[in-house]
């Protein structure tokens, strides 16, 4: 897959435990096609995985077809010091592992505006 090593080394809400500065990175993740039950079968292991990760996980929750009935993924956004962090996490993720999700996407994301924007 698409593995990269980077060290961020930019403004941040924190420092980590390794003194390294936090970012937040987008991971999108789209769903197999016919793989409801899979999302559903493993819905409460994968809620678990993400209270486990406790404030990391800055926003998350299932994106949906256009009419809004039928999910087709996942959108999170994590804060950790690395991308490798961030791609460990969604990796660690149930769905993943029961092989949900055709496609993976983590960017990093900068938190331009909103109401819990945190402050630099």
């Amino acid at each position: 897959g698409l593995r990269h090593r980077a060290r961020i080394q930019t403004c941040g809400r924190c420092l980590g435990a390794k003194g390294l500065v936090m970012a937040l990175f987008a991971i999108f993740c789209l769903d197999r096609p016919d793989r409801a039950a899979v999302r559903k079968a493993k819905l409460d292991e994968h809620r678990a995985h993400f209270q486990k990760a406790g404030g990391a996980v800055r926003a998350a929750g299932p994106m949906t077809a256009d009419t809004g009935e039928t999910q087709c993924g996942s959108m999170i956004v994590y804060e950790a010091e690395t991308i490798d962090a961030a791609r460990a996490f969604i990796d660690a993720d149930p769905y993943t592992r029961a092989g949900l999700f055709e496609q993976i996407t983590v960017r990093r994301w900068h938190w331009m505006s909103g109401a819990d924007k945190p402050e630099n």
